[in-house]
């Protein structure tokens, strides 16, 4: 379920290798917080070894993106949390705000999908 005030939605595609890809589309704002909470209770469900964050379709990014990875690296404390396509304001919010410390930059070492 989607607040209606949210424009956000999450894809969340769980493996048999115990790696789950989420993928956010349209704005991580204060609106999405529902949603992203709803992702991350999901996750903690799935106990994943690896948690890929498919960034490609975030048109905004802001506190709520940092807020959703503390979260996100809280509830899979021992899963690899890669960041996949994230754009160069994504990029700059996680930088500027010392989040990028929190995940890897899976850019190099996934394919390009889900399979």
């Amino acid at each position: 379920m989607v607040p209606e005030n949210s424009k956000c939605v999450v894809t969340i595609v769980a493996r048999d290798d115990r790696t789950v890809w989420m993928r956010p589309v349209g704005a991580l704002d204060i609106d999405a917080d529902p949603v992203l909470a709803a992702a991350v209770t999901r996750l903690s469900e799935l106990a994943p070894r690896a948690v890929v964050l498919d960034l490609a379709g975030v048109t905004f990014a802001g506190a709520t993106l940092c807020h959703f990875l503390v979260r996100t690296r809280t509830t899979v404390p021992g899963a690899a949390i890669l960041i996949r396509n994230a754009s160069p304001q994504v990029q700059f919010v996680m930088t500027a705000t010392g989040i990028d410390g929190l995940v890897v930059d899976g850019a190099k070492r996934l394919p390009r999908s889900a399979g």
